[in-house]
């Protein structure tokens, strides 16, 4: 729809990504909704998704997401 956008953001030196943002309309766009994203990297290198925000405003929604405390079990 026009006026939507996404939006990748990367880390140039380690070509990793770090940020992800999707602005869109449900409908018409007096009804936007956001998607906000953010990645890391965990010790080994590995990228995972740590936080998401997901905001419908008009619908009066909110929903965030945080990953945390990840451990390696095996080799």
């Amino acid at each position: 729809m026009a006026g939507d956008s996404m939006v990748f953001k990367y880390d140039t030196t380690s070509k990793a990504l770090v940020h992800v943002s999707i602005k869109a309309a449900l409908g018409d766009k007096k009804d936007p909704v956001t998607l906000e994203v953010d990645f890391a990297d965990l010790p080994d290198g590995t990228i995972h998704l740590t936080s998401t925000t997901l905001d419908a405003k008009v619908q009066k929604v909110q929903v965030k997401t945080t990953n945390i405390d990840y451990k390696k079990i095996a080799n």
